[in-house]
């Protein structure tokens, strides 16, 4: 969860501030006048989400490279449109499935 803090309230209450977060009670979003200035996380919140986006992308390019490989080899058959069409849907619902 994620509470919102002042500037001054921050500043003033730094320590607890971060034995929320270290604690993995809390996330503080700082605010100056409302808005968001900062955001303070634990260091495992921040250091495993380029991970996911790494394995997502790599599932992305797995996926990409058997539909081209399967759109080439239906190519070769010219004339097999329908026969693509049905495995590009394919290739797009298992995509969407394994998100």
């Amino acid at each position: 969860m994620t509470i919102n803090v002042g500037i001054y309230e921050a500043r003033t209450d730094f320590s607890r501030l971060i034995a929320l977060v270290e604690s993995g009670e809390e996330d503080v979003m700082v605010t100056r006048h409302g808005k968001p200035v900062a955001h303070i996380v634990a260091p495992e919140a921040h250091l495993q989400t380029p991970q996911r986006m790494l394995e997502e992308d790599a599932e992305f390019e797995q996926r990409w490279r058997r539909w081209e490989a399967e759109k080439k080899a239906l190519n070769a058959l010219r004339g097999d449109y329908p026969n693509l069409t049905e495995q590009a849907l394919e290739w797009l619902r298992e995509g969407r499935e394994g998100s």
